[in-house]
């Protein structure tokens, strides 16, 4: 990043800084991770640490970012919650943000142990409490009947027959779409629709009274922090009210850093019970299609256009290595009518 573009952002950091209290930053360092922002550690004079978060902005996606990241975060503090970042302060105009620093570092898959699920149910749990969420706006793509669930995933897939001709491998990438990914989902969305039915569940009726959460939407071990026992999530952009079976189906499905898919039954039920839990089990194969179809985005023109701007290293190895990893969720899908 050249040095006059860091200028610019420590200035950002250091008027948030005022209007949150806090001692001035006198120095930025870029973090890794961000795909769709800019993210950086914060440094004041008084040794103390900051988050600075610059998001991506795009007429073509006209979704709030830094709103919705805020204003859940607002509400996770409100119940007491301190297992996420205190915000602190926000321009919009500059599309930025200041937040505390959590310390720790990112688990790979083969580390996370019951108590880190655990640690996750518990912080769904207490971010839910009853009344409490109603002024939150809705989720990123939050589905409120099976209906909803179905035509989110297709609609994912049909985004795919408009792969970006620039991108590397999209050849390859345009076959496993049509040879593998939409045979799958035939598969898929016709047993579930034949299994709803057998269970009595209407694939338009929306879910009980109450049984709608706060989630954290993007939610996973991708975005946790662990330092010691303490486990910190982090990146709330997607967040709002939405079906818990979402949740439960992204949690064990986004490809990155996943936890045991063994421990999928025991959090689905200590989140939810009856009609609930069964409506995640019945869309679990739907989510992991839904998450290949998420890996194939650096092939969209959209998704080269953010993922640009976050991370300026863009690849042939990285479209590979994503198709790569798409095909390997697909082959974890039950394809058998």
């Amino acid at each position: 990043m050249k040095d006059d573009r860091l200028v610019g952002f420590l200035k950002i950091a250091r008027r948030l800084a005022v209007d949150a209290g806090r001692p001035p930053p006198q120095a930025l360092e870029p973090l890794s991770g961000g795909r769709n922002n800019r993210v950086f550690l914060v440094r004041a004079d008084d040794a103390s640490h900051f988050v600075l978060k610059v998001y991506h902005s795009d007429p073509r996606d006209p979704r709030d970012r830094l709103a919705h990241e805020w204003g859940f975060l607002v509400h996770v503090r409100g119940q007491g919650v301190l297992s996420a970042p205190e915000p602190l302060a926000f321009d919009p105009g500059a599309h930025a943000a200041l937040y505390s620093y959590a310390p720790g570092r990112k688990l790979s898959a083969d580390e996370i142990e019951p108590r880190h699920v655990d640690a996750a149910l518990d912080f769904v749990r207490r971010i839910n409490v009853p009344g409490t969420i109603a002024h939150l706006p809705e989720g990123s793509e939050a589905c409120f009947s099976l209906a909803q669930h179905l035509t989110t995933v297709e609609r994912r897939i049909n985004r795919l027959g408009n792969l970006d001709p620039a991108a590397p491998a999209q050849v390859a990438a345009r076959a496993f779409v049509q040879e593998d990914l939409w045979p799958s989902w035939a598969v898929v969305r016709r047993r579930i629709e034949q299994d709803a039915e057998r269970l009595g569940m209407s694939l338009d009726a929306p879910p009980a009274p109450g049984t709608v959460i706060a989630s954290p939407s993007d939610f996973g071990f991708h975005n946790a922090l662990v330092d010691g026992d303490a486990v910190t999530f982090i990146d709330f952009e997607y967040a709002g009210r939405d079906d818990p079976a979402k949740l439960a189906c992204d949690f064990f499905c986004c490809p990155e850093v996943p936890p045991p898919i063994t421990e999928f039954d025991r959090f689905v039920n200590g989140l939810v019970t009856g009609d609930d839990a069964a409506r995640c089990r019945l869309l679990l194969d739907a989510y992991r299609l839904k998450w290949a179809c998420i890996v194939l985005n650096d092939f969209l023109p959209l998704g080269a256009d953010r993922r640009a701007f976050a991370d300026q290293r863009r690849t042939a190895e990285r479209c590979e290595a994503q198709l790569a990893r798409a095909r390997s969720i697909v082959d974890l899908v039950e394809t058998q009518p």
